[in-house]
Order: structure tokens, then sequence, then C-alpha cells
């Protein structure tokens, strides 16, 4: 359906898809179809190890990986072989594990970000000499690194951002809200006509929250002020105010 409009498709997967269904995909022009595979993701049964590697041989360069940051020590090599072997797009999407507010998922904490910004390093570097490329999401704050680490990543071609922007997720119940963090910061399908119009009603709701980040330094910080980093991710900032629940959230953003 997705394919009839002339639209393009960005699918987010564990890389567990069902032999039958395929064929779509694989028929699918690569400009008209990106695949981003969460590498950290566990199937069920025996053979879950074989039916993944039997995607990726499939698509190969529709595949872009994406790792999750869920403890500070990790190791890429074994996904630059997946990308050798099976032809992948040459590089690698980072995420840092982020709380769903009011959830109980498993996140990393702002404490170890110094520690992972080391492993980042160390894995940027093994990247560069295999020519693949590491790409920041969201909530990765300047902080982390100093700025010649900065100065290093940018060397070695990684697409290192600060952010933290509304996502435009639309539930099924046609909320439109923040993100998949952040589903209390939300508007609705019948009050906005454009994209636009949707970004300008979340953000004026998020703003208030915004003016803070996930340490306590960051409402000083000149980096946060200068627009030049994100300040993390607003559901880890909200976790600092440690009585504020979902819906006190919530009766916070109506008034």
């Amino acid at each position: 359906m997705i394919a009839s409009t002339g639209l393009d498709l960005i699918l987010f997967s564990n890389g567990f898809i069902p032999e039958n269904n395929l064929p779509c995909l694989q028929e699918m022009p690569a400009e008209k179809l990106a695949l981003l595979i969460n590498v950290n993701a566990e199937g069920k049964g025996k053979n879950f190890d074989i039916q993944r590697q039997r995607v990726l041989k499939c698509l190969n360069d529709k595949v872009t990986l994406g790792f999750t940051i869920l403890k500070p020590n990790f190791d890429l090599f074994p996904y630059f072989r997946w990308i050798n072997d099976y032809g992948l797009q040459r590089k690698i999407r980072l995420g840092l594990a982020q709380p769903i507010f009011g959830g109980g998922n498993q996140f990393l904490s702002p404490k170890l970000y110094k520690n992972a910004a080391r492993s980042i390093l160390i894995n940027a570097k093994a990247a560069h000499l295999e020519n693949i490329s590491l790409e920041f999401d969201c909530g990765f704050v300047r902080c982390m690194f100093t700025d010649e680490e900065w100065q290093q990543l940018d060397e070695m071609g990684v697409n290192s951002e600060s952010h933290c922007a509304p996502n435009l997720d639309i539930g099924m119940d046609g909320t439109v809200f923040h993100c998949f963090s952040l589903s209390q910061i939300a508007t609705s399908l019948e009050r906005v006509n454009t994209t636009l119009q949707a970004l300008g009603e979340l953000n004026e709701l998020r703003e208030p929250f915004r003016q803070v980040g996930i340490y306590p330094d960051c409402s000083n910080c000149d980096e946060l002020h200068q627009g030049r980093c994100c300040g993390g991710c607003l559901s880890l900032t909200l976790q600092r105010f440690h009585d504020l629940t979902p819906e006190k959230f919530v009766s916070l953003l109506l008034k």
C-alpha cells in the first residue's frame, strides 16, 4: 500500500521476518525501502539466528544495522562481519537505551555516559578502519565527550549530533505524540492539518521542560542554551523530578 502511493518506506524490525514476507521487500527498489534492524533483539526458538541471517542475505544493501547501547562497554566487531558478509549498508546507527516515562524498561543511566563514550570511540576507530560509519540517534549529550574527542569523531566520519525533537509518532487511536519514550506529550490528528502544525503544538507543550537537562549542571550550560546540545532525552530529564508521575505530568501540560 505504501509503495503504491509513491512514498518511501522505512521499516524498523528485529530482523526475524517470516520467509513468506521477504519477496515483497525484495521486490521494492532499494531507493524506496530502508530497513533498520535492531541487532540487540533476540528471537524465540532454536533457529532465530539462522532466520535473521537469511533476512540479511536476501535484503543486503536495503539493510542498516542499529545497535542500542544498554551497557557502557560493548563491541561492534561481530556486526562489522555481518556488513561485510551480507553486503549491508556500511553504517551502524547507535542509540542510547532511553527510559519510557512511566514505564519500567531497561535503560542506560546518564552516570555511565562517559564510560559509554570511551567504548564509542574505540568502536568508531575500528569501524573507520573497516570503512564503516557510525551514526548517532537522539539523546546524546555534548559532555559525554571532550572537545578533542568530538573532533576525533568528526575526523572518523561519525555522524555525531546532539538532538532531541518530536518524531511525530502516530498511535492507532489517532494520537500524535512526541516519541516512543514520551506518549504523554501529544496532540490529535483532529487538531492538526499539517506536519508543521503538529510539530509546533508538541514543541510548545515540551518547551517548559526543555529548559533543563539530564544533569543538574545542564541548567547553567552554554552548550544547552546556545543550541549545541539537546540536554539529553526529555524522558530522562523528567525522571529527575522524582515525584512526577505521568498523570501529574499530563496535568501540568494542560494548565
